[in-house]
């Protein structure tokens, strides 16, 4: 019997074995007592073993092809409760998903993967594990744009490589916080992680944690507006030969054209813009020639970045919107806005701006607000209304003077108290003492409150046109 032949018996066998475990159950839930209920223990264990060895079939036939089987692979061995086998094709699944750009699907492999790996005793080896596994799905949510998950799954690494002592996966996590603070406006904080992180890996001889590390403090000079050292630490990396120009380190994205479109990015700020487009458009080949959606996002983007600065619209309007349509196709929502932005100022200069102006304010509204945001504090809004009607109902009336009932209905609202509270805790963003970023987010506090004084207000006003009667 042939492979294919032999790997399609197997699966064929145990689709029936499933159905018939699936009838027996139903059986054995409606008759307890029976002999069907009585037997299910034995026939489940003797499924489960079963799992286990086709699953170990299945890759002894095809070794060379269990990267491309490994959902496959992973289903039978949870069934089977094979777990650590399991563990390792999910995150095979995983990590074969983030590569063609599917994120979504690599966050849902690669979650599995950590629960499963609870399963199993925590040895050293199982921490590793899971500490790269943190890895994986902060390099997911990357291109999602999740910062919030991202740190999350950093702090965890973080902590579990300090217990452990792993100085390879703590330089690891330093060089990720490097981007974490780049994204909150903490440049002092990212320069200094990521001097550590390089620190630690030319002491270890570790090139991967190197080339990272480099890749990102050349961004956080960029964002200093310190070209010099940005160029210096970028072009160590863009230098990088052989099959390390399409390497990615341990990082969602390969560096080498990371490295090539933040230089083009540099040199087209300081007017070397034949300089740039070579660069972006090197970037832009490699990440065609390794078919990888997140880095051909930012070559195209820093492609058109430098034409739009040197004035060429029509060259910077087509690299942009070959850079939108990939960042829709592929769903990167770290990309989409900064690309439609970009593309809408192109369109704006060059006399578009009836397409210009949709682009821009889709940008804006994708940043900071989408559907389920918008559904769900509408929901809280009127449950808030209800609850401050209910308290003024109880006391002090519904009969009381307008500004004793607005002031109560204000206080016995919990998200002008959670929006007040959530203001006075970030007190630094309104001193000045934090920019960036996280900023925008603690700004949403008196937004809350500012909205949640509406409800009861409106009830006031309602209420004394309804009392004042026909003008």
């Amino acid at each position: 019997m042939d492979e294919t032949r032999m790997r399609r018996y197997l699966e064929d066998h145990l689709a029936g074995a499933d159905t018939a475990i699936a009838i027996a159950s139903r059986l054995a839930r409606g008759n307890p007592g029976s002999a069907i209920a009585r037997a299910m223990g034995p026939m489940e264990g003797s499924m489960r073993a079963e799992r286990a060895i086709v699953a170990e079939a299945l890759e002894r036939l095809s070794p060379e092809r269990v990267a491309e089987q490994a959902e496959r692979l992973a289903h039978h061995a949870l069934r089977g409760e094979s777990w650590d086998k399991a563990v390792t094709y999910l995150r095979r699944a995983g990590l074969r998903a983030m590569g063609r750009g599917a994120n979504r699907e690599a966050v849902s492999h690669l979650e599995q993967a950590l629960g499963t790996l609870r399963r199993l005793p925590m040895t050293r080896e199982t921490s590793e594990l899971t500490i790269d596994i943190h890895f994986d799905l902060r390099n997911a949510f990357r291109p999602l744009g999740d910062l919030a998950r991202m740190g999350d799954h950093l702090h965890e690494a973080e902590g579990l490589a300090r217990a452990l002592g792993d100085q390879h996966r703590l330089a690891r996590t330093a060089t990720f916080m490097v981007i974490q603070c780049l994204d909150t406006g903490d440049y002092n904080e990212a320069v200094r992680c990521g001097q550590e992180a390089l620190s630690i890996a030319r002491t270890l001889g570790d090139r991967s944690i190197e080339v990272i590390a480099t890749s990102f403090l050349g961004q956080t000079h960029v964002a200093r507006s310190e070209f010099s050292d940005a160029a210096s630490f970028l072009e160590q990396n863009v230098a990088l030969e052989g099959d390390l120009r399409y390497e990615r380190f341990g990082a969602p994205i390969i560096q080498s054209a990371l490295s090539g479109a933040w230089l083009a990015d540099v040199l087209s700020q300081i007017g070397r813009f034949d300089q740039a487009i070579g660069h972006a458009e090197a970037a832009v080949r490699i990440a065609e020639a390794a078919d990888h959606p997140f880095t051909l996002y930012v070559g195209l983007f820093d492609l058109g970045l430098a034409h739009l600065r040197r004035g060429d619209l029509p060259r910077a309007t087509r690299a942009l919107e070959r850079g939108l349509d990939l960042c829709r196709t592929w769903q990167i929502a770290l990309g989409t806005p900064v690309v439609a932005a970009t593309l809408g100022a192109a369109y704006a200069l060059a006399g578009r701006a009836d397409e210009a102006l949709p682009l821009v304010a889709g940008a804006v509204a994708g940043t900071f607000f989408d559907a389920v945001a918008v559904v769900t504090f509408g929901g809280i809004l009127a449950a808030n209304a209800l609850l401050a009607t209910l308290v003024c109902w109880w006391w002090p009336g519904l009969n009381a003077s307008g500004w004793k009932l607005w002031l109560t209905a204000s206080l016995a609202n919990p998200l002008v108290l959670a929006g007040a509270a959530w203001s006075a805790v970030q007190y630094e963003c309104f001193t000045g003492e934090k920019t960036g970023w996280n900023c925008m987010f603690d700004d949403l506090g008196p937004f809350a409150a500012g909205m949640g004084l509406l409800p009861p207000l409106l009830s006031v006003a309602t209420r004394w046109l309804v009392r004042r009667g026909p003008i």
